[in-house]
């Protein structure tokens, strides 16, 4: 009995034990107890074994609810000691990078004010715009990202080659986009059903560092856009002969603040923002790429033409989205 006691002990399963007997002396027994049995019944004594049985159910169901809570608390806790490290570090980063463009604006418009070469103020101004069309772009992609996280998932038909040309109009003002070579190939009839908000903000972002990070040594600029589209998914490919990525640091491009080369002029928050937006409409996506040739990132996001998203705004448990 006292090897059974000690085998249900060793499995770690709160199961009832409780011994009969009507032979084992108060020392066997006391050691019985203190080797997992629960209760101690003489055999001339049955009338004690119902009950016992069912103080043991009702005890080992207590200590059962006991353990998950203490478990659920035990990962609420942990979750919030991530939460408070992620908001911390958010916090910081997301003031320096506002304070660093103000602070050199309130530089250059002192200089400006002290400077009477006319050129030179022209110069000034425009290294003014710069520095606030780069705070601009960094406040928005604050914003996207808290859109991003509050917006509710809204699942309509979405047209994916107009929805591409759209965003890809968005660019079009800038100078370098005369020199990219766009090239948008779809194939399927299938009506595509997804987040189109939530869509058009991967795009986005992918164009922008598309064309931020093309090769300036290559003959030309493009990018390529291909899309297939079945009932169950739209696989998305979308590739650029750009400057590429170091493949050390290929598994961390999609973290927060990341940057990937010191090239790199920008919040750091781009494709942490792709990845969190896909996660939330059930989507995956991979990327690839050679130093000096190429990136191409892989996009398979789920066609909801049900209308509903199972699981919704799925989230990777690693990477924990950070507060609006």
């Amino acid at each position: 009995m006292l090897a059974a006691a000690q085998t249900v002990q060793r499995t770690d399963r709160d199961l009832p034990f409780i011994v009969v007997s009507g032979t084992v002396g108060e020392d066997v027994a006391v050691q019985m107890l203190h080797s997992g049995a629960h209760d101690y019944i003489m055999k001339d004594n049955l009338r004690r074994l119902v009950p016992a049985l069912e103080r043991s159910i009702r005890d080992a169901a207590v200590r059962r609810e006991r353990r998950q809570a203490e478990e659920v608390l035990t990962s609420t806790l942990e979750e919030l000691q991530k939460r408070n490290y992620e908001l911390d570090n958010y916090v910081y980063k997301v003031s320096h990078d506002l304070r660093a463009p103000l602070c050199s604006i309130l530089g250059l418009a002192n200089l400006a004010r002290q400077e009477d070469d006319l050129e030179v103020v022209k110069n000034y101004v425009h290294m003014i715009e710069s520095r606030a069309n780069k705070l601009d772009t960094f406040i928005q992609s604050i914003l996207n990202h808290s859109r991003m996280l509050n917006a509710e998932v809204a699942i309509r038909p979405i047209d994916v080659t107009k929805l591409i040309g759209e965003c890809l109009e968005e660019f079009s003002f800038l100078p370098e986009w005369e020199e990219l070579d766009i090239n948008v190939q779809t194939t399927g009839d299938t009506v595509f059903y997804n987040d189109e908000f939530r869509v058009s903000i991967v795009l986005k972002n992918l164009i922008s560092n598309a064309v931020k990070y093309r090769n300036p040594n290559a003959s030309n600029s493009r990018i390529l856009f291909s899309a297939a589209i079945d009932g169950k998914q739209a696989q998305l490919t979308i590739e650029d002969n750009g400057i590429g990525i170091d493949p050390d640091y290929l598994p961390r491009v999609f973290d927060m603040f990341f940057r990937a080369t010191s090239k790199s002029d920008g919040s750091g928050l781009g494709l942490y923002i792709v990845k969190q937006t896909i996660q939330q409409i059930g989507g995956k996506i991979q990327v690839e790429s050679s130093v000096g040739e190429w990136t191409r990132f892989h996009i398979t996001i789920p066609n909801l033409q049900s209308g509903v998203l199972h699981p919704p705004l799925v989230i990777n448990p690693g990477t924990t989205p950070l507060p609006a």
